[in-house]
């Protein structure tokens, strides 16, 4: 990985900017391990903050939000286990200790592509516990680790949180996939108490519940649908159509769609479409 990763970085450097990666590279060694601390803490001084287009960024499977200096910290931390083996991770746990919030986006970023071990989830779950958004984000958003490397429980907490800070969850890689009874229960709970406060629900929190709903959460979401509007009902239209495994949900379609129908050929992307234009 590491190798597609600097292939396609070189591309977006000029001739210095590609002299100065090869020199940090370079200056990693066994005997040097402080070194990646200082390249890494450097990099926002010697490497571009601007963003590659989309397209470009798609064609060294880079994701497309990632900065060049966030490319530039990836291909270093890679680089570094590389060199320092066994003693990267303790290596990486101290650099995060003096990290600012852009240089632990970066690690966050790298987290996939990193040797699994119980380390990663822990520096994982840690930007999960963050109040800081952006660094959140940079593990919750657009990242593969949260598809395949946190835990079933570190996930269920990132979707119940991200709500409650208010990140959209659409970018959480693996939503859909991952969604299971225990998260539907916590955020039927939550509902309820954002419904007792007199306080609205986000429309996605019913994407996130997927094919999990129980009989015992019927009434809680048709008292939902009799106070909300829009987009919001719509979305628990699609819930109720996703758990038609439980016989009840059919009579609530029935009784929902008598007070305000679904909108014909409605989606989850056209929700998140309409969502951003109310916001716009």
């Amino acid at each position: 990985m590491i190798s597609k990763f600097k292939a396609g970085l070189v591309k977006f450097l000029n001739a210095q900017g590609q002299t100065q990666l090869e020199s940090d590279l370079a200056s990693m060694t066994p005997e040097k391990p402080a070194q990646l601390i200082r390249v890494f803490a450097l990099a926002s001084r010697r490497y571009p903050k601007s963003r590659p287009a989309p397209t470009d960024a798609d064609q060294f499977a880079v994701p497309g939000h990632w900065r060049v200096l966030d490319w530039v910290r990836v291909v270093l931390l890679l680089h570094a286990e590389q060199v320092f083996g066994g003693e990267f991770i303790p290596l990486l746990q101290k650099l995060l200790v003096s990290a600012d919030a852009e240089e632990r986006s970066a690690v966050n970023y790298s987290l996939p592509y990193l040797k699994g071990s119980e380390a990663l989830h822990d520096i994982a779950t840690e930007s999960l516990r963050t109040n800081i958004k952006p660094v959140f984000e940079s593990l919750a958003h657009f990242n593969p680790y949260t598809k395949t490397g946190l835990s079933g429980h570190a996930f269920n907490q990132m979707v119940l949180k991200a709500l409650f800070i208010e990140s959209e969850l659409w970018p959480i890689q693996g939503l859909d996939e991952r969604a299971n009874p225990n998260l539907a229960r916590m955020l039927i709970d939550y509902m309820r108490e954002r419904m007792a406060a007199k306080r609205v629900v986000h429309y996605e929190l019913f994407r996130a519940i997927g094919g999990h709903l129980e009989e015992s959460h019927l009434e809680t979401i048709r008292n939902y649908f009799l106070i909300t509007h829009g987009h919001t009902r719509d979305a628990i239209h699609l819930l109720l159509r996703r758990n038609l495994h439980l016989p009840p949900c059919s009579t609530y379609i029935d009784q929902l769609s008598a007070i305000a129908p679904m909108t014909p050929g409605i989606s989850w992307d056209m929700l998140k479409e309409q969502y951003h234009a109310k916001r716009d």
